[in-house]
């Protein structure tokens, strides 16, 4: 399955360049067509809650990372802000 439809790099070409939002796009085709809906576990790393009112945080396990975020809204929401560890 080619996710991106990239033909242009031959036998002994140059391989294409992708910009940021085309491999967004494409790893949100293969998660949202593999997985649907998901709730993820894992343990809270850095957290940074800037004055945008947004809450950055890293989800980790012991073999990898997801960056992640709420939004304002949701970070106001919310009982229980998460802390690192």
């Amino acid at each position: 399955m080619d996710l991106l439809d990239d033909e242009s790099s031959g036998p002994g070409g140059n391989a294409h360049d992708y910009t940021v939002s085309e491999i967004s796009g494409a790893v949100k085709r293969v998660i949202e067509g593999e997985f649907g809906r998901v709730r993820v576990r894992g343990e809270v790393g850095r957290v940074s809650r800037p004055a945008s009112g947004h809450m950055y945080f890293d989800l980790k396990d012991d073999r990898a990372v997801i960056a992640a975020v709420s939004w304002k809204g949701q970070v106001a929401r919310m009982q229980v802000r998460p802390e690192e560890g």
